[in-house]
């Protein structure tokens, strides 16, 4: 979106809800972040975004919502994988985040 202020209040609402409300093209975006991570065969360090290590955290707990939790900047969260799943084994710390 070209208007900051629109894309402002579609974040907002599209961060109030759960995934399933998104787009098709946002779920297939959030099922490849998934299985990016299940793939890596060796200790991997990522560094991402906002979204991208909350659909981690969301799929390593169940949790369907968009924002899990509300990562710092800078801060580290531990996963490892068990039979092709997601373990969520450490969540970094939290901050608070505005979305522009």
């Amino acid at each position: 979106m070209d208007d900051l202020r629109e894309r402002a209040a579609w974040l907002r609402g599209a961060m109030a809800g759960p995934w399933a409300a998104l787009p098709p093209n946002l779920l297939q975006w959030r099922q490849a972040m998934i299985d990016c991570v299940l793939g890596f065969e060796q200790d991997t360090v990522a560094f991402c975004h906002f979204i991208a290590i909350n659909v981690i955290v969301g799929a390593a707990t169940g949790d369907e919502r968009l924002i899990v939790f509300r990562p710092d900047n800078g801060s580290v969260t531990r996963f490892t994988t068990d039979d092709d799943q997601l373990v969520l084994v450490d969540l970094g710390r939290e901050g608070h985040t505005r979305v522009n």
